[in-house]
């Protein structure tokens, strides 16, 4: 084989592999689109199933400042644990205070940021470890007490609130 079959050949199969991934990333019954398909909400909140029994918040579209997040959401008669409050989740809100579930894992990055939060509190025996960045930025807490599970603090997690003390 000479050099330019060579050649040929290597384009070839570069247009061809560019093809089938056009074609995997449009088909819709990816796993990113089936993925999408299966949020579903549970009384005020928009969730995402992360496995077989866990979920994630996706989102709150109640009136309340004082908000319970659920240690559990249903769909379909499935129960799902909730374990991560996703990025940007409850920003915006308006929300003054939060209590989170002893099941929550990892707070995304801006999940409660832009509130009027004054207090957050955590159930006894939490199992959060990640904190993400901006997680409470721009709010109005003067304390907060940390689960000491917590491994993992991201920038500017508590930035623009009136902390005086982190424990």
């Amino acid at each position: 084989m000479n050099k330019f079959a060579s050649s040929r050949t290597t384009r070839t199969l570069v247009i061809i592999g560019g093809l089938l991934g056009l074609v995997l990333m449009s088909n819709p019954h990816s796993t990113q689109a089936a993925t999408r398909s299966t949020q579903f909400s549970s009384d005020n909140f928009y969730c995402q199933p992360l496995s077989e029994d866990t979920a994630a918040i996706t989102g709150y579209t109640g009136p309340e400042t004082t908000v319970s997040i659920p240690d559990t959401v249903t769909k379909d008669d499935v129960k799902y644990k909730v374990v991560n409050i996703a990025a940007s989740a409850l920003a915006n809100k308006n929300l003054a205070h939060v209590t989170i579930p002893a099941t929550v894992t990892t707070i995304g990055d801006k999940a409660f940021s832009r509130n009027n939060l004054d207090t957050v509190t955590f159930e006894e025996d939490s199992a959060l470890t990640t904190i993400g960045n901006d997680a409470f930025s721009l709010n109005k807490m003067e304390t907060i007490i940390l689960p000491d599970s917590v491994e993992t603090v991201g920038n500017s997690a508590f930035e623009e609130n009136q902390l005086e003390e982190v424990t």
